[in-house]
């Protein structure tokens, strides 16, 4: 994404930096002595820098090859903004950026991010329709490294908060399935005095294993209202339970057309020419309408949750292959003479 450049990389690689250091001072006892004398000096003075550790150059290697795995990882990292909102459970973390339309853009359960954009619209009355973001500067609040609550006010009319709970689950091993849960409540206050037609939209664009290739289907409760979104590849699974109230309108489209109808300049009803599902295998997305009447000072919450199930991969070959790339880097030489294991 957007995120992953700019500053990013000069960030990064401080922090890489910063990181080697640590566990090079770390794996030399806490001290290093850096030299300019020739490799046979180096050689002769290996013990005084580097007392009571082994010249074995297998252990730089490993070392060198610790570094470059920290280095890429840190690389490959969304790069935050300033108001973004960073969430951490157990094997989960999901980063939000309140500020814009990305919204939540980020929701990995170990290492593997499932989610491209949640955000959330509204429209009053038969007004043109905003994103959340467009309110006001978001006021965010936090308990802990799992809860997080962004808050936008419009004064005297109304306000809206967003509350995100993040509960992680266990770590497991490629190969088998682990699982996250996100919880959501939505809170609108009208403000005013008089009564409020507020339209509340909900956007979802999940990926799952990155491969734009699911299904989703939306589902409706005993009274015709929707509860659920259920989303799935070959391989993992997303669901969406609508708590309390159940939304009036939703609808599954092919990936831009629900955003285009959120973002046209007027006012918005899902549904038509798209439906509820089944529809897929591709680059889905789906959306949910809530179509509210709030009394002067009513507070509405809406209230659901979602759920991940992800089958867990081994770490990309990219990785070993360019650890591989630095070890092959290595000086490989042995000065003629030198006893086994020495470093020239």
């Amino acid at each position: 994404m957007s995120r992953m450049h700019g500053g990013l990389f000069g960030s990064m690689r401080g922090l890489g930096a910063a990181s080697g250091l640590l566990m090079l001072r770390h794996w030399t006892g806490g001290s290093v002595k850096l030299s300019s004398r020739p490799a046979a000096d180096n050689h002769a003075t290996h013990d005084a820098n580097f007392p009571g550790r082994p010249t074995d150059p297998n252990r730089w290697r490993m070392l060198l090859l610790q570094l470059a795995t920290v280095a890429l990882a840190l690389l490959a990292m969304p790069a935050p903004s300033d108001a973004q909102v960073t969430l951490t459970s157990g094997n989960s973390t999901a980063l939000v950026d309140p500020t814009a339309q990305a919204g939540m853009f980020y929701w990995a359960v170990q290492g593997q991010n499932q989610l491209q954009q949640q955000w959330f619209w509204y429209g009053i009355g038969g007004a043109p329709l905003h994103s959340i973001d467009t309110i006001s500067a978001p006021l965010i609040t936090t308990s802990g490294t799992n809860e997080a609550t962004a808050t936008y006010t419009s004064p005297g009319n109304f306000s809206v908060s967003i509350d995100y709970t993040l509960t992680g689950g266990t770590v497991r091993p490629a190969g088998q399935y682990a699982n996250a849960d996100l919880g959501e409540a939505i809170k609108i206050v009208n403000l005013s005095g008089t009564a409020l037609p507020f339209h509340f939209y909900e956007y979802s664009y999940f990926n799952l294993e990155g491969a734009s290739n699911d299904t989703v289907q939306l589902g409706t409760n005993v009274v015709g209202k929707y509860n659920d979104a259920y989303q799935f590849d070959s391989t993992s699974a997303l669901s969406e339970t609508v708590v309390t109230p159940g939304a009036d309108h939703g609808e599954v489209a092919p990936l831009g057309a629900t955003l285009a109808k959120l973002n046209g300049g007027g006012p918005v009803v899902l549904g038509p020419p798209f439906f509820a599902g089944p529809l897929g295998p591709g680059a889905v997305t789906w959306a949910f309408e809530w179509d509210l009447a709030i009394a002067p000072g009513g507070s509405p919450i809406i209230s659901k949750d979602k759920s991940l199930n992800v089958l867990v991969v081994p770490e990309p070959s990219s990785l070993a292959l360019l650890s591989a790339g630095v070890v092959a880097l290595l000086p490989r030489r042995r000065r003629r003479g030198r006893a086994k294991g020495e470093i020239t």
